[in-house]
């Protein structure tokens, strides 16, 4: 089977993961898999997706296009043009971009389209996707969804009804925690040694994981720890409000000799450093799935929370390891935090493995070309 998997870009996120998984694991197995971005490769230090790629020998087709209106006739003819040389047998897209673009692509063949998302939308200026989604849907021969509330939500959004999005969780396997040696090391350079207590989270440093709205409840939290401890905050990843953040905590760092906030940046494995932290933050305001906190849950880490989207779903395989937060409320989310740290580390399990996963979606794809539609 040939397999055309469409994505936005290839720097390292959820939805790149998970292609990324799939493209490597079919290919693995014997079938032909092409990834085709829509975006330029990724910048140094953040290749780790598309090195896995080129390790298991999947084929990767960078289109150069951007994400505006402008580049989308250009990119319909380019994802035709690909189309036409590789031959997929299946063409699985995944985001709002890639599906729609695909739609328009797909027109005049009889490929099998399946779309996957992985988010729930939330942004502003977005709604007139979902009536591109909705008046394009036709041409959907497969819609899934990461979690009952990324397809509940889309399915309102587009006016589909209930039950027109099929739910395939994400995987993701056992993490495999970094050498004691080297955790050592990274607790000594992030200062983190003299800490009680760490807590943090991995993830794209944006607007939607709210860590910005977390940082705002630090001084609450340093006003009313215990006395005589001290508090570590870990936050792995890079994104747009980088900047931002670490000037935030900068100003903390020096305000409360109680905690201490560190960024270190995008890392390659950077679950592999979750076993540093007592306490997994997903402050988020949105979210589609929430794979780094499976994987923290995999580990044995509890967690604190926001209930928003699909984290209720996530936070429901491990009863009486979270608390939940409203982010939006300092306060309350100091005391919520306050209370976390009672929580301890428990024998961890894995959700939904990659092979899971995997495996599911190959039935769709030969379902569909069993029966043609």
């Amino acid at each position: 089977m040939r397999i055309m998997f469409v994505i936005t870009e290839l720097t390292p996120a959820g939805a790149e993961k998970i292609v990324s998984t799939l493209a490597a694991f079919w290919q693995g197995k014997g079938e032909k898999c092409l990834v085709l971005s829509l975006m330029p490769p990724p910048e140094k230090g953040f290749t780790s997706v598309v090195e896995k790629l080129e390790k298991s020998g999947v084929e990767i087709l960078f289109l150069y296009g951007k994400s505006s209106l402008k580049s989308f006739l250009p990119l319909i003819f380019k994802i035709r043009k690909a189309i036409k040389n590789f031959g997929p047998d299946v063409i699985h897209a995944h985001l709002i971009h890639p599906s729609l673009l695909c739609r328009f692509g797909c027109l005049f063949n009889s490929i099998p389209l399946v779309n996957t998302v992985h988010i729930a939308e939330k942004r502003k200026g977005k709604k007139y996707f979902f009536l591109m989604d909705l008046l394009t849907s036709f041409r959907c021969d497969i819609y899934t969804a990461v979690s009952e509330a990324a397809a509940r939500f889309q399915e309102k959004m587009c006016h589909f009804p209930k039950g027109r999005i099929l739910v395939l969780p994400n995987g993701s396997d056992a993490v495999h925690p970094a050498a004691a040696s080297l955790l050592e090391e990274k607790k000594k350079e992030w200062e983190l040694t003299d800490c009680d207590f760490v807590a943090g989270a991995a993830g794209r440093l944006d607007y939607q994981k709210g860590y910005d709205l977390f940082l705002a409840s630090i001084p609450f939290i340093a006003e009313k720890l215990p006395q005589n401890k001290k508090c570590g905050f870990l936050f792995m990843g890079e994104g747009p409000y980088g900047t931002l953040l670490r000037e935030k905590a900068e100003e903390l760092n020096k305000q409360y000799k109680n905690i201490h906030i560190v960024f270190p940046g995008f890392l390659e494995n950077a679950s592999s450093f979750l076993p540093l932290l007592d306490l997994f933050l997903m402050p988020s305001r949105y979210e589609g799935y929430g794979l780094a906190l499976a994987e923290a849950f995999s580990l044995g880490i509890p967690a604190l929370s926001s209930r928003v989207d699909s984290l209720p779903e996530v936070c429901g395989y491990f009863p009486g390891h979270f608390l939940y937060c409203d982010p939006e409320n300092t306060e309350e989310t100091a005391e919520k935090f306050l209370q976390a740290l009672s929580l301890e580390k428990f024998q961890g399990k894995i959700i939904c493995s990659h092979e899971e996963m995997c495996l599911e979606y190959m039935k769709l794809y030969k379902k569909l070309l069993e029966n043609g539609d």
